[in-house]
């Protein structure tokens, strides 16, 4: 029989690692890689919020142009349309105003009597009003002589050229236009005197 084979002596000396391979001149070392990788990206961060501030300043300053240009032309168009709202305010508040005295009696006597203490002083007054406001002062033609310090007779003329709710008084003195067409022709007078 044949012996077993005994297996090679080893060596006392462990086998060792190849060496390493010499460093290859053209390869980085990780450090400067790192610091490159840095220095690159607050480069980066800081051009593209300089480039962000450039164009959004750009369209900020357009913006505020806009704003401007806007409000300019707000303005010009309240200048403009300021005399047109007063007008318009007038007409409607003549229209309001017609409407009511067709249906209230009671306004064109106040009208009278209004006229008549702001009148100068006269014993004698032709009042001419609109026929259908004439039975109305007729009945309270009495009170308002009595009223009115001085005065002792009215007389009443009916004159469809007066508005109703509108009077037009008359005296030796003076002469009161008491027709609300006068009365808004000389408010739309003052109101137009305002800018």
């Amino acid at each position: 029989m044949a012996e077993p084979r005994s297996a090679p002596a080893q060596s006392a000396d462990k086998p060792t690692a190849p060496p390493p391979p010499p460093p290859d001149p053209d390869l980085v070392p990780p450090a400067v890689v790192e610091k490159k990788c840095a220095d690159s990206f607050r480069k980066g961060v800081a051009e593209g919020r300089a480039k962000a501030e450039e164009d959004f300043g750009a369209a900020t300053r357009a913006l505020l142009n806009c704003c401007q240009q806007l409000d300019t032309v707000r303005e010009t168009i309240i200048a403009n349309s300021g005399q047109e709202l007063r007008e318009f305010a007038l007409a409607i508040a003549e229209r309001i105003l017609r409407i009511s005295l067709r249906e209230q009696d009671h306004t064109i006597v106040a009208t009278i009597e209004e006229a008549l203490q702001r009148a100068v002083k006269s014993d004698l007054f032709t009042i001419s009003l609109h026929p259908d406001d004439y039975a109305t002062v007729s009945e309270k033609s009495a009170e308002l002589v009595a009223s009115i310090s001085g005065l002792t007779n009215l007389v009443l003329k009916q004159d469809s050229t007066i508005e109703r709710g509108g009077a037009r008084l008359e005296s030796d003195s003076c002469t009161i236009d008491a027709d609300i067409v006068s009365q808004f022709e000389t408010i739309r007078a003052e109101v137009r005197k305002q800018p």
